[in-house]
């Protein structure tokens, strides 16, 4: 059994809910926004602080989105709180939920899958990842998009290292934080894999067809996170589920339960710097809109 998942494709997978309509079109334009101002919040509680930081997973190096007010909210926080843990356990789990989920059965190969249209976008798309086909064809649909994904992204210099996670979560090791997770590996896999259910082959198609249209919708989305407007985001998002229903009433109780966990947090009295995708944060389904809802002060947008 093989399963070729480099570490850049792992921390992806376990950072990302975005839905496999968002995570399938990433892809970055080298030229986009070199001076980004993500949306920031401060949630008061009952008797703690949470400065929040919304996150995207993926951004070239030339992106510069740190300033004042967030390095010094993370050094007067004592606990960071990020999507999950990226701890040895957890990257065994991730690989674990991959050899079950994420496999085609033996003797069924992905490109045997397709129809003659989309073998050759799947050769072509291929070989912009930088990738050999074969690397795929034991993988399921929901799998072999993200891998072909990061694979692009790592072409043209995009990774993980220079976003507010990996930055953050490298700072509170050197300083010794307190880190907390607000999510599981198998909680972030399972909604990933659901691509199978809602689009399966014909919707690996459908993205095969269009990979070259990547960078544009990328450097939307990244343009849109580096503005901070909060309402375009929003909608961006909203537009991802438009064609899945279930995935976001499942996106939505999967932020209550955040807002939750963050309430529980806010009873004690401390200060937490948070971490997480954009996308959670947003609209009326984001954490910081429920917390409002059920009485916070949250300053921000």
């Amino acid at each position: 059994m093989r399963v070729f998942i480099g570490n850049n494709v792992l921390r992806f997978l376990r950072a990302s809910t975005f839905g496999l309509a968002i995570i399938a079109t990433c892809s970055v334009h080298a030229a986009t926004v070199p001076t980004a101002h993500p949306a920031f919040w401060t949630v008061h509680g009952s008797s703690g602080t949470a400065f929040v930081l919304g996150s995207v997973h993926a951004l070239p190096p030339n992106v510069t989105w740190q300033r004042p007010e967030i390095d010094e909210a993370a050094r007067e926080s004592g606990t960071f709180v990020f999507e999950v843990s990226n701890d040895p356990e957890d990257v065994a789990e991730a690989t674990r939920f991959i050899r079950k989920r994420g496999l085609l059965p033996n003797g069924t190969a992905l490109h045997d899958l397709l129809t003659p249209v989309a073998q050759k976008d799947y050769a072509a798309a291929c070989a912009l990842a930088g990738m050999n086909a074969t690397a795929l064809d034991d993988k399921r649909p929901w799998l072999a998009a993200i891998v072909l994904t990061v694979s692009y992204l790592n072409q043209r210099n995009v990774t993980y290292l220079n976003t507010p996670d990996e930055t953050y979560l490298e700072e509170a090791k050197r300083r010794g934080k307190n880190l907390l997770t607000l999510d599981t590996t198998s909680g972030q896999l399972e909604f990933l894999a659901r691509f199978d259910e809602t689009m399966g082959i014909n919707g690996f198609s459908a993205m095969l067809g269009d990979f070259t249209g990547q960078p544009q919708r990328e450097d939307k989305l990244i343009e849109t996170w580096g503005s901070g407007d909060v309402n375009v985001m929003a909608a961006l998002i909203g537009s991802s589920f438009e064609n899945d229903p279930q995935g976001a009433r499942l996106f939505a109780a999967h932020n209550q339960v955040w807002a939750r966990e963050l309430e529980d947090l806010l009873k004690h009295d401390r200060k937490y710097f948070v971490v997480v995708g954009i996308a959670h944060l947003v609209g009326p389904t984001g954490v910081p809109a429920l917390l409002r809802a059920d009485g916070l002060k949250v300053d921000g947008p």
